[in-house]
């Protein structure tokens, strides 16, 4: 367990990306559920590579063509749809190596928009909408799950089918209150000053909460056309942009938690910092250090290697952030091929148990949302706390 095998940017680089060499790689050939299906978004953006060594100091940068055509594999059916929003910076052999695997697969976009994207957030949000823009008109997707870089999948295509099934129209989006100092420093955040809506007859002077969430999240084809369709963000998002670090986390959460908005599958800011905010994404930080066997950390979350797979096999979660091929891809390998044989079992995702996921706190509210809206208690959120 001690031998770790790291993949190096030559190596990466090196990889063929002919469509047969892809398509030798892995199974692509597996059918979905042409009813249900989930649209897979994901930013992928240039990191400085970590020196194990020392875990808070970085060398050169690093991008991982290698990681994200695995995860595609792992996640890939013919129904479901992928979408890429890769970072400006990235170098032109990764954003050629993306593009033919985008060319392979009928189901594997990139968006033409082009930002310059990095792990304090900047442009985060704006990457994921260029996604969602893209993959409007799109039909066969119920649901679109948001992740980045290195997150890597701890249930199987099939698993998570059933499971988003289970939010029946609602959305998966922990809601918190953000630090002080990353709230962006204006008075006014009426939806009137926001210009939210592009009907200018709904901007009125409902006032909204800014509250901080998770980047890895799940909406309902519902929620993503009405922010589409509806919405003008461009205020919003230009505001998030005066505060340093972190700004990509309190967009998407907003929206969600502000039921004043009537954001379909949202949830309400009553209740805020309550046990109802578990997410489908895993992340162990530096100050929980049971959490993570492998001792190693980047911006204080842990880099999970192959001390931590047993962990990963027992989380309800869909996603674990994160893994990273410098670090040990030994572990991802192995993870891979777990998760690769699961999926070969037939039915096995029939051993979830769905009770945790369809008792969630925002599916029942989403269920009878007049109702909740209407009895529950400011110290109360669903009688969970």
């Amino acid at each position: 367990l001690q031998q770790r095998v790291q993949i190096t940017s030559d190596l990466d680089e090196g990889i063929s990306v002919s469509c047969e060499e892809v398509l030798k790689r892995g199974n692509y050939t597996r059918k979905g559920d042409p009813n249900f299906s989930i649209a897979h978004l994901r930013v992928v953006y240039k990191v400085r590579k970590l020196n194990t060594s020392i875990y808070f100091k970085y060398r050169g940068c690093f991008q991982d063509y290698n990681f994200q055509e695995l995860v595609l594999n792992l996640l890939y059916s013919t129904t479901n749809v992928f979408c890429y929003a890769i970072d400006e910076k990235a170098t032109y052999i990764f954003k050629q190596q993306m593009q033919n695997l985008s060319d392979c697969f009928p189901n594997v976009y990139i968006t033409n928009a082009s930002y310059s994207i990095d792990s304090a957030g900047h442009n985060m949000d704006r990457a994921f909408l260029s996604c969602m823009y893209l993959l409007r008109n799109v039909s066969v997707w119920r649901y679109a799950i948001t992740m980045q870089n290195y997150d890597i999948p701890i249930k199987t295509d099939a698993e998570m089918q059933l499971i988003v099934n289970m939010l029946n129209g609602s959305n998966s989006v922990g809601i918190y209150n953000p630090m002080p100092d990353r709230v962006p420093r204006f008075k006014n955040w009426t939806v009137a000053a926001l210009k939210l809506f592009k009907n200018d007859s709904q901007n009125d002077q409902r006032k909204i909460k800014i509250c901080k969430g998770n980047i890895g999240s799940v909406y309902s084809r519902e929620f993503i056309e009405f922010l589409v369709d509806k919405m003008n963000p461009t205020i919003f998002l230009n505001r998030l942009d005066t505060v340093s670090y972190g700004n990509d986390e309190m967009f998407f959460p907003t929206l969600n938690a502000n039921h004043i908005l009537g954001m379909p599958g949202g949830f309400t800011t009553r209740c805020i910092a309550s046990d109802a905010n578990d997410g489908f994404r895993l992340i162990s930080w530096e100050m929980r250090k049971h959490q993570c066997e492998s001792g190693i950390y980047r911006h204080r979350i842990c880099i999970y290697g192959m001390l931590d797979l047993a962990t990963l096999r027992r989380q309800k979660q869909l996603f674990a952030n994160k893994m990273m091929p410098e670090h040990d891809y030994t572990a991802i390998a192995c993870w891979a091929k777990y998760l690769a044989q699961k999926a070969s079992v037939s039915g096995h995702q029939h051993s979830l148990n769905l009770d945790k996921y369809s008792n969630a706190p925002n599916v029942i509210f989403n269920q009878d949302r007049d109702y909740w809206l209407k009895n529950i208690k400011k110290s109360k959120c669903l009688g969970i706390n």
